[in-house]
């Protein structure tokens, strides 16, 4: 515990500028770590950009038509380049494509078939709702106790 009660006022001099000491302490600590988490997260954020720039050069790569794929390229040309890297075969897979939804045409019965004119109703058929019939109790032949007696016991006795 601390020489010093809650609530009191601290007046000695001695003890005001230790604690205004581990103040400033504290601060460069929090400081200190503050900016190693600032540092951590702007170089995660180089490193995906870094990732994103190497796969968009790579995909340009493989995009534009190489030289060596040519006709008019010599073929000492294709002799002296060093190959370091075997080239990546890249598969492309196509979405299948989703068949079109079907529209619903409502025609009212009273038009002749002949026309061809369709109206839309207003609203959505909606059945009627039944109101549920109310519940008749049926009589209790044992009580709660007979029927856990008879559940674990048999039935010894007729009511």
């Amino acid at each position: 515990m601390s020489p010093f009660k809650a609530g009191e006022k601290i007046t000695d001099p001695v003890v005001l500028e230790r604690l205004a000491k581990a103040r400033a302490k504290a601060l460069e600590v929090r400081q200190a770590n503050k900016k190693l988490k600032d540092d951590e997260k702007l170089l995660q954020q180089m490193e995906k950009k870094k990732k994103a720039l190497e796969v968009s050069e790579k995909l340009d790569a493989m995009n534009k038509p190489s030289a060596s794929a040519s006709p008019q390229s010599s073929p000492k040309k294709e002799d002296t380049r060093v190959e370091s890297e075997p080239e990546e075969e890249v598969i492309v897979v196509k979405k299948k494509k989703k068949p079109p939804k079907k529209k619903v045409i409502y025609v009212n019965e009273s038009q002749s078939e002949s026309e061809d004119e369709y109206s839309k109703p207003s609203k959505a058929y909606e059945p009627p709702l039944e109101r549920p019939q109310p519940i008749k109790p049926v009589p209790k032949e044992m009580s709660y106790a007979d029927k856990m007696f008879a559940a674990s016991y048999g039935r010894l006795t007729r009511f």
